[in-house]
């Protein structure tokens, strides 16, 4: 049986810090269709170590909290549904100013 290629959306929630210059943040997938236990791999800045996260899937939700100072682009792919999806932090309605500028 094929599986059909569901909608997957890439979404961000900044938190605040007592240190203004880095930025916690948590990172989330969502599916309306995502089986549990699904992959997803999340890449983030090669700065980053490990700048690659393989997440499972609950609740049609995958997620990995970071903390970062600059701008960057978030990959996502989704291996089982051959989805690829992209989110660039600095363009984020509320990202903080070093996001939006770093």
């Amino acid at each position: 049986m094929a599986r059909i290629a569901t909608p997957y959306r890439v979404e961000v929630t900044f938190k605040t810090s007592r240190n203004k210059n880095w930025v916690p943040m948590e990172l989330l997938i969502h599916s309306d269709n995502a089986d549990d236990g699904e992959t997803a791999e999340l890449f983030v800045h090669d700065s980053f170590l490990p700048n690659r996260f393989t997440l499972l899937f609950s609740a049609g939700v995958a997620r990995q909290t970071v903390t970062s100072w600059g701008r960057f682009t978030v990959g996502v792919w989704i291996p089982d549904r051959n989805v690829e999806r992209e989110l660039d932090l600095a363009l984020v309605r509320g990202a903080p100013e070093i996001i939006r500028t770093g």
